[in-house]
């Protein structure tokens, strides 16, 4: 609608951005500059980034980990926050709008690590008032890919469910399974892991050190097993569901740690009528994902969304090394607003 467009003297041509064009560690590839930016397109928005969320699958997409590169210059990271700054005819939003984005640079070359970017607009929620830039910056990601895996079991109230994995994905997945009214256990690698799991709901934690923890897995189930178990480490983890898991339970995978599934008990699996189920959110259907979104949107104000690490878009290489530290903790925002450089318009 035209009443909704921005002159095009107001849309900026080029905006400063982190890039790479080519693979490899963070020091080495990531730089700073000025990248054009085309106007909205029907159905579009340009967005005037405040934050950028970094996800671990933003510093391996980086490092050449999980794909080759399908562009010759990338602008990372999937999930932002920012306001809507001018609009494509036919689009849900209008010019000043607060949003949250998702999926920056999914199939794009494109990310969140700019100071504006254009992309569909059924890519952005609304940002309610009463959440912040950083946190609506965190939410994409790791808040979808929990909400699809607790959505995935659907399980009666009352269910126990067990989380396996550390990280934001697991710290949203124990809030949505209380949510839904499940009881929830935590396998993790640590007693402060253990403690943060309690503050934000976990009914039982068990230290993975102590090689008994299936057993008294079964003892908190009055022998059954869990219900659910939700999982990051795939192939590491699938040897022992023998030990912990009830008859018809479900594990719902988002993540294993290598391609190596040798040895799953696939005669227990049978036996036990036990269901696999696969959430990779970037494949998951779009009407899932819409709804996830609006969940997470609906319910982010009463989450509890860890402690935040917040940088300048000029040292966005201490935050890819930070979110590859596995001694880091908390999530890692880039501060798009503190950005420097001189932007160029026309």
């Amino acid at each position: 609608m035209a009443e909704k467009m921005l002159s095009v003297a107001t849309v900026p041509r080029s905006t400063q951005a982190a890039y790479y064009a080519a693979q490899g560690p963070a020091n080495e590839v990531l730089e700073l500059g000025l990248v054009p930016v085309p106007d909205p397109g029907p159905g579009e928005i340009l967005v005037r980034m405040t934050c950028s969320g970094v996800n671990p699958s933003d510093v391996k997409a980086r490092a050449g980990a999980t794909r080759a590169m399908a562009w010759p210059r990338v602008v990372p990271h999937q999930d932002g926050s920012g306001v809507v700054e001018a609009v494509g005819h036919g689009s849900r939003f209008s010019p000043g709008d607060r949003v949250w984005v998702r999926f920056g640079q999914w199939q794009r070359s494109f990310g969140t690590a700019a100071r504006r970017m254009v992309l569909p607009d059924d890519l952005a929620m609304p940002l309610p008032a009463e959440i912040s830039d950083e946190t609506g910056a965190l939410l994409g990601v790791p808040a979808l890919t929990a909400w699809l895996c607790v959505d995935s079991f659907n399980g009666p109230e009352g269910s126990t469910v067990l989380v396996q994995g550390r990280g934001a994905v697991a710290a949203y997945a124990i809030q949505f399974a209380k949510l839904r009214g499940y009881k929830v256990l935590v396998v993790t690698g640590s007693s402060r892991r253990a403690a943060e799991a309690r503050t934000i709901g976990a009914d039982e934690t068990l230290l993975r050190t102590e090689t008994n923890w299936p057993d008294r897995v079964r003892e908190l189930t009055s022998g059954r097993g869990v219900d659910a178990v939700i999982e990051a480490l795939f192939a590491a983890n699938v040897r022992d569901y023998p030990r912990f898991m009830a008859t018809r339970a479900t594990a719902i995978v988002y993540g294993t740690d290598t391609a190596d599934t040798t040895g799953i008990p696939a005669r227990w699996f049978l036996q036990q009528s036990v269901t696999v189920r696969f959430v990779y959110l970037y494949r998951a259907a779009p009407a899932r994902i819409a709804a996830a979104a609006q969940a997470v949107t609906d319910i982010a104000a009463k989450l509890k969304h860890g402690t935040i690490t917040r940088l300048p878009l000029e040292q966005i290489v201490l935050a890819h090394e930070l979110v590859e530290n596995e001694e880091h903790e908390g999530r890692v925002v880039l501060s798009l607003s503190e950005a420097n450089v001189p932007e160029e318009t026309t």
